[in-house]
Parts: C-alpha cells; sequence; structure tokens
C-alpha cells in the first residue's frame, strides 16, 4: 500500500487519470524489496567525476519532480552541458509525453557541434507548473 499510495501521488500529475497511473504502477512491482536499490546508486555514483570528462555535449532533463536537487547536482561538471528545465514533466513522462520527448531530443542529436543547444527548445507540455510544487526527495 505504501508503494501505491507514492507511486500515485509522485505520477498523478493534472490531466493524469487513476487509470492511466495504474497501468504502469505493475513496472514499479518488479523491483519488489529492492526497490530502493536502483536510486541509491544513481545517486551514490561519482557524478562529478563522470560528467567532466565527457567531451561531448550533454542536454540534462531537469523535469518537475522530486528529482530535481539531484539533477541539479550536475550543473556545470561536464564542459559542453546545459540543464534544460521540463518542470511540466514528471515521472513516467516518457510514456505520457513520448512525441514531444523524441522531437527535443532530435532537436539536440541533429544539432551542429558548433552550436549543439541552438535548436533545443521546452515542449509545450513541459512548460507547465511543477507538480508537486514541492521540490526535493519526500515520500507523500
Amino acid at each position: 500500500m505504501r508503494l501505491w499510495k507514492s507511486f500515485v501521488y509522485h505520477h498523478r500529475r493534472p490531466g493524469e487519470t487513476l487509470a492511466g497511473v495504474a497501468g504502469i504502477f505493475p513496472e514499479a512491482l518488479l523491483g519488489r524489496e529492492l526497490e530502493w536499490w536502483g536510486h541509491r546508486a544513481a545517486f551514490s555514483y561519482a557524478l562529478a567525476a563522470g560528467l567532466a570528462g565527457l567531451a561531448q555535449p550533454v542536454l540534462i532533463l531537469n523535469p518537475g519532480d522530486d528529482l530535481d536537487v539531484q539533477t541539479r547536482r550536475a550543473a556545470g561538471l561536464a564542459p559542453r552541458s546545459m540543464i534544460l528545465e521540463v518542470p511540466g514533466w514528471g515521472h513516467g513522462f516518457l510514456d505520457r509525453q513520448t512525441g514531444e520527448a523524441a522531437a527535443l531530443a532530435r532537436s539536440f542529436f541533429d544539432a551542429p557541434d558548433a552550436a549543439p543547444f541552438a535548436a533545443v527548445r521546452v515542449p509545450p507540455s513541459a512548460d507547465a507548473p511543477r507538480y508537486p510544487a514541492r521540490v526535493g526527495s519526500f515520500a507523500p
């Protein structure tokens, strides 16, 4: 029940139905009692060292969810990087806004090396208020 309540809290953004959230919930159950492990591994990664060594451009999306604080840790670490604020997107945005996310990625990948971020624009669905409004990792 704890996992379901947390999942609904973090995935039921404005316009998302409870049935839509329930449709993707089985994926959350795959981690079973180790569901925390992936997040802990990601947040423990030596981010500064990993990003500092990258020569290619890096586009970092900062969706409006509880990963905001962790995402901001990447600011300025890769020499050719940009954090793009996409507050209207959150957990599951690749499932819900697949087309817009793909177009955003395509604009970045197709850009010339001299101006890798020139065509990058926040898609309409990502240009919405953060939900929930709180920033940081938290339980519902």
